[in-house]
């Protein structure tokens, strides 16, 4: 079990790690990733469903309903896909469909963070989660056409707020078990 756990921590260090820094690539160079845009996103969106679903069947025995991963790294693999073969597709559309999977998996993060503080376990940094996934959302649905640039930043900050909350819940998954 303890090499499984540790399995599952390098899974999600390496996709937080990978997610962090292609933010960061956004954040620094939002002009010229402009004319790649779609291949980019694609691509990690691509990669985080494949993480996803990895997981899934890799935590299948400790999880007690690992669908929803399933169907998370499912509709990113989807996503992923469409980003890569219809990369003419105006940014604003892409721009509309992320803030709306943000949203939704803001609302998810959110529901685990009620869950949680309602079977009396560590809730707030759930919470902290959802809403600032729930802010990123609102933000690129409401604003998707304010410019590609500040898109492309705005999406690199929520990559970056990704990756690194993916390796601080990798962190303290791995604390919690070992306590």
């Amino acid at each position: 079990m303890d090499k499984m756990l540790k399995r599952l921590k390098w899974t999600e260090i390496i996709e937080g790690a990978l997610t962090a820094l292609a933010g960061l690539a956004c954040v620094i160079f939002p002009g010229t990733l402009a004319n790649m845009f779609s291949f980019l996103i694609g691509a990690v969106t691509l990669i985080i469903g494949i993480f996803q679903i990895v997981q899934c069947f890799l935590e299948k025995k400790y999880l007690a309903f690992p669908t929803l991963k399933l169907v998370v790294g499912v509709v990113f693999v989807v996503f992923g896909a469409a980003f890569l073969l219809h990369r003419s597709a105006p940014i604003t559309i892409f721009a509309a469909i992320t803030g709306i999977v943000v949203l939704v998996l803001g609302a998810v993060k959110m529901n685990e963070a009620i869950k949680a503080r309602e079977r009396k376990k560590p809730f707030l940094w759930l919470f902290i989660q959802s809403a600032l996934h729930i802010a990123f959302g609102f933000l690129l649905v409401i604003n998707p056409t304010s410019g590609t640039s500040l898109w492309i930043v705005l999406m690199g900050c929520y990559l970056i707020y990704l990756g690194l909350t993916l390796v601080i819940t990798a962190a303290l998954s791995k604390y919690e078990l070992i306590r």
